[in-house]
């Protein structure tokens, strides 16, 4: 089922910015970012650090695809 951008603000407020795929989305809020995939959190960042926390935990093959995607290229630490 297609996510927008429109329905991930509904959810989480914010301002969104889809990222990489169609349905993964950086929401940010004021004390932290928040990574949407679909409407299911699987990530977060607090601005005192710049590690994003991501999920071990597995949705959806497209979901894992997407996580391993986004990584690339950020300090990440894999959690659950």
């Amino acid at each position: 089922m297609p996510v927008t951008k429109k329905d991930v603000q509904a959810r989480f407020g914010g301002k969104v910015e889809q990222v990489g795929s169609k349905q993964l989305f950086v929401v940010t809020q004021p004390s932290r970012q928040i990574l949407v995939s679909y409407l299911t959190i699987v990530g977060y960042k607090y601005p005192a650090n710049n590690v994003w926390l991501l999920t071990k935990t597995k949705y959806s093959p497209t979901t894992s695809k997407q996580l391993s995607q986004f990584a690339r290229n950020k300090t990440v630490e894999w959690i659950g």
